[in-house]
């Protein structure tokens, strides 16, 4: 019983030590060493603007308007400190959690954060920081506001770094992995792609290793428009920013990831495809400003939607139709290149059984121009004829030369000792 009563005599003078301590000396005279404490955790320099007290709901120590190096690299509105006597007597500190409550970080000073944010060779040790409304600024643009938690091993080491955002459907962990190199993996639900074409995923990963020079992304899996998308990508940012992978669509609904590029001009059906892509910018948001791409691809039991590449061969003289209709398809199957905003589709083949068309496109901004070779057979006769394409996306033309000429079709080839038809 009196070991009792003495440990609670002796919390309570703890308690009391720890209320009065801000009465009794100047907080800012602990300004000095904190910030020398801070400075050998996160290898750079700190400076705090000012440090304040919070009594509840635990004593904790505020450092206001904490910077890094300087304000555009790193500067922290709040960070809240567990106190305890070993800040106050001791050389070495070592704390339970920290808290920072508002940060905009430079985007260099994140990318370096795994390097820079631990505690070895340091008297401050820490098991783990949270951080809430921080936000990340690119060159002309920011993520966030990130929620997440850093996590250390006992002797310093980073152990972990989880980020979330968008409500928590956004997630990246990042750990250490061979020196100088970290394991980074992305999820995200429900995520639309903040581009010009907003292409929604219903699920998205992204798993690889990062490194000093950039990010190998060895797996990519993505569910979106009843279908998936696997690959690999490389990022490196060192010199100029470059981007550069392969993809894989499998059973891929093809009209509304068609519509979003061209509302009233697309195709319909079950996309497959391979394509090889890659981009390079100096900066890291212009990525997206000038990519190339190139790949094959097949869309089965569809329709192509605004074009009607069976009326022309009926035509019997030299004419324009224009937009409208539809052409349904078993397969269409063709090559695509895209440069330089200009979009080039090649060895197009469209079969549907009677009908059948080959031909090539281009399509530079909203002007469309090409070229198909089209055949109709029905029955006895074939209709064959060039169609040449114009106009826009949105209102293309279609252009006969009257070369719609009737034919007898050829005969399907005998089977060894079928009789021939009577």
């Amino acid at each position: 019983m009196k070991i009792i009563n003495k440990s609670l005599i002796a919390l309570i003078i703890l308690a009391a030590l720890l209320a009065a301590a801000p009465l009794l000396l100047p907080l800012n005279f602990f300004a000095p060493q904190i910030e020398r404490h801070v400075s050998r955790f996160v290898h750079g320099k700190a400076t705090i603007g000012h440090v304040g007290f919070r009594y509840a709901p635990m004593p904790e120590l505020i450092l206001g308007q904490l910077v890094i190096d300087n304000r555009e690299t790193a500067m922290i509105e709040t960070l809240a400190i567990p106190l305890s006597p070993a800040m106050l007597l001791d050389e070495s500190i070592s704390l339970r959690e920290l808290r920072i409550e508002t940060a905009n970080l430079s985007s260099d000073f994140a990318r370096l954060l795994p390097q820079r944010l631990h505690g070895e060779g340091s008297a401050l040790t820490v098991d783990g920081i949270t951080f809430s409304n921080t936000t990340v600024y690119l060159d002309k643009s920011s993520i966030g506001p990130l929620n997440g938690k850093v996590q250390f091993y006992k002797d310093g080491r980073l152990s972990e770094i989880q980020l979330s955002a968008d409500e928590g459907r956004s997630q990246m962990r990042i750990a250490p992995a061979e020196q100088g190199q970290f394991l980074v993996e992305f999820t995200t639900r429900a995520w639309t792609l903040p581009l010009r074409h907003p292409v929604t995923f219903d699920s998205l990963r992204l798993a690889g290793k990062t490194d000093a020079q950039g990010v190998n992304i060895d797996a990519i899996q993505a569910s979106l428009y009843g279908g998936n998308l696997t690959g690999n990508a490389r990022l490196s940012w060192e010199g100029n920013w470059t981007v550069s992978g392969q993809l894989q669509a499998r059973q891929l609904n093809a009209k509304p990831l068609l519509s979003l590029f061209s509302p009233v001009t697309h195709a319909s059906g079950k996309l497959d495809g391979e394509a090889a892509f890659r981009a390079t910018a100096n900066q890291a948001l212009a990525l997206m400003d000038t990519p190339s791409a190139q790949g094959v691809f097949r869309i089965s039991e569809g329709q192509l939607h605004n074009l009607d590449l069976v009326s022309p061969l009926k035509a019997q003289q030299d004419m324009t139709l224009q937009h409208g209709g539809q052409t349904a398809f078993n397969t269409l199957t063709g090559n695509f290149a895209y440069s330089s905003h200009v979009m080039t589709l090649s060895a197009l083949g469209l079969d549907s059984g009677k009908f059948r068309a080959r031909g090539n496109a281009s399509i530079k901004g909203e002007q469309l121009s090409g070229q198909v070779s089209a055949q109709l057979i029905s029955g006895p006769v074939a209709l064959s004829g060039q169609i040449g394409l114009g106009g826009t996306l949105s209102t293309p033309s279609l252009r006969t030369g009257g070369s719609a000429r009737p034919g007898v079709s050829e005969k399907p080839e005998q089977s060894p000792g079928e009789e021939a038809p009577q």
